[in-house]
């Protein structure tokens, strides 16, 4: 077994629960979720950094079932009678499957953006770095003259 198919069945991109009698899935976030969940999550994602779920939940609640609720479509009223148990289950599972998601795929595919706007931008310039200075340092100098 690849190492990758490995991380897909320890952190699954998609999960699914059954809680409180009601099947939810917690799937990747998509665009339009991410300045909501990102808003929703500030107040308490260092907790989550070291997942300290219960932490996260119990001094922040109205904000982690608000996060829950983006990426799950769930009711906030709903999340907030569920029993903690139920809820730490949710906490994890939003944050572990899009952690992953942002570990394998974003972040690389952002270097990889990063790399070619880099070349995109030397090529313009038709030079090679300075010593001393980056190659965005160079590229957005001589772009400027």
């Amino acid at each position: 077994m690849e190492k990758t198919d490995e991380l897909a069945a320890i952190f699954p991109e998609t999960r699914s629960f059954t809680i409180a009698g009601k099947s939810l899935l917690v799937p990747n976030l998509k665009v339009r979720q991410l300045a909501a969940f990102a808003k929703a999550s500030d107040p308490f994602m260092p907790l989550i950094v070291t997942a300290d779920y219960m932490g996260a939940l119990t001094h922040h609640t109205e904000a982690a079932c608000q996060a829950v609720a983006i990426v799950t479509g769930a009711d906030v009223a709903w999340l907030m009678d569920l029993d903690p148990d139920d809820m730490l289950r949710l906490i994890s599972a939003v944050y572990e499957v899009n952690f992953d998601f942002f570990a394998r795929r974003l972040l690389p595919e952002r270097a990889a953006a990063g790399e070619r706007m880099m070349a995109l931008m030397i090529n313009l310039a038709g030079e090679k770095p300075s010593p001393g200075l980056s190659d965005a340092d160079t590229a957005l100098q001589n772009l400027e003259s």
